[in-house]
């Protein structure tokens, strides 16, 4: 008899897709807004051409922030310019992240997607007002053509 095995990467993708399903989907019971329910995650996802003019529309706007959730070598290498770095797996990440003023308007993005879309999640959690999730991260951002910027 063979065994079923789930090489561990596999495991980990299914175990972030079955934990988003769970927390992204809008409650049955209750109106829009209602305790304890999260926004429809498609809701809060922007392409890079929506997301290039969110970032135009908002480019004075103290209220409007990039934020790029990956590690500070990826940041240092590739980013959106203006955006700041808050890695997403640091330690005391979700401190860090509710600390933030809730009243803003939020872009988050990583390198593909995944971490930012986790982010939004604990965001919504944690009732900020306003943020998107950049669909395809950075990778779709220089795919598309986007601004970057690289060094300090």
């Amino acid at each position: 008899m063979k065994r079923f095995f789930l090489h561990p990467k596999i495991f980990s993708i299914f175990t972030l897709i079955l934990f988003l399903g769970l927390f992204l989907q809008p409650t049955i019971a209750g109106p829009p807004g209602a305790m304890g329910q999260l926004p429809n995650a498609s809701e809060n996802v922007v392409t890079s051409r929506e997301a290039w003019k969110l970032i135009q529309k908002n480019t004075d706007s103290p209220d409007f922030i990039i934020l790029d959730v990956r590690t500070p070598v990826e940041f240092f290498n590739k980013r959106i310019p203006g955006a700041i770095n808050m890695d997403y797996s640091a330690p005391g990440f979700k401190r860090k992240l509710a600390k933030l003023d809730r009243q803003k308007t939020y872009l988050v993005y990583c390198k593909s997607g995944i971490r930012s879309l986790a982010v939004i999640t604990l965001m919504a959690a944690m009732k900020f007002k306003s943020f998107f999730h950049l669909a395809g991260g950075v990778r779709e951002w220089v795919k598309e053509g986007m601004p970057i910027q690289s060094g300090p």
